[in-house]
């Protein structure tokens, strides 16, 4: 089995850990006082009032002493609400250190817990471990160059009947979206494919997953992804189209967003 990281590049990602902490702790109270303000909602309540639709949400299983994936995890907020939820503990992985800084100066601020973030890939993970009970997949799939891998990864994470929890964009109607070389989708360069629902629904079936719940299609609104004042760039206003808010601005439809639960 390959190992996650060498030792040398382990050492390398502590020391620079350890330099960077000082200045995340700067912010780390203001992180760490959100936090607590939140952590009192059950996930799939927060889930609803975040739009992902009360049918899929409600009907995911309980995380009460299960072994959680939070792939793409930022810097574990929901990983954070997994434990609360009654998680054994949470792995939440992503590749940006920003976001493992962030989670350093968070975990500074509060009581240790069973969660643990890893500055990884999906696809640095062994293949084939069939340890966890729950995998989550946020954000990520249309940023994959080979969508169908990913689910396969996912796939060979999970238990036997674990059960996979995916949030994804998807083109509305029959038709799908290819990046060509020099495109973008929403002012976003890394969006590679949006399937339709048909076609992730084929993706899913030819991974081997079973038991295909989908929530309520949501259109992404303005009010969710906004600029304020902890985050002054661009945000989704700037994405669509000045006239015609359902598209964007290089004349697709605007953002459509699903959220599935299924078991392998």
């Amino acid at each position: 089995m390959d190992s996650l990281t060498t030792q040398s590049e382990q050492s390398t990602i502590v020391d620079i850990i350890k330099l960077l902490a000082a200045a995340a702790l700067l912010i780390g109270g203001l992180f760490g006082y959100y936090y607590y303000l939140e952590l009192s909602l059950p996930l799939r309540v927060l889930m609803v009032l975040g739009g992902f639709g009360s049918g899929v949400a409600m009907a995911m299983t309980s995380m009460q002493g299960k072994m959680i994936l939070d792939v793409g995890c930022g810097n574990g907020y929901y990983s954070l609400r997994m434990q609360g939820d009654g998680a054994k503990s949470v792995i939440g992985i992503d590749p940006s250190m920003l976001f493992m800084m962030q989670f350093k100066a968070i975990m500074h601020f509060m009581q240790s817990v069973p969660v643990f973030l890893l500055p990884l890939k999906l696809e640095e993970l062994p293949c084939n471990t069939p340890i966890f009970d729950t995998a989550f997949s946020m954000g990520v799939l249309y940023h994959q160059r080979s969508p169908l891998e990913h689910l396969n990864q996912l796939y060979g994470a999970l238990k036997k009947n674990g059960e996979l929890i995916l949030e994804t964009i998807i083109f509305p109607g029959n038709d799908t979206y290819f990046r060509n070389e020099n495109g973008r989708y929403a002012q976003m360069p890394n969006v590679w494919h949006l399937p339709n629902i048909k076609e992730l629904y084929s993706w899913l079936k030819m991974t081997g997953f079973k038991n295909i719940k989908k929530g309520r299609i949501e259109i992404t609104t303005t009010d969710e992804q906004r600029s304020t004042e902890w985050m002054t760039s661009h945000s989704l206003s700037n994405a669509l189209d000045p006239v015609n808010k359902k598209l964007t601005i290089e004349g697709f439809p605007a953002p459509h967003r699903i959220i599935i639960a299924c078991n392998k």
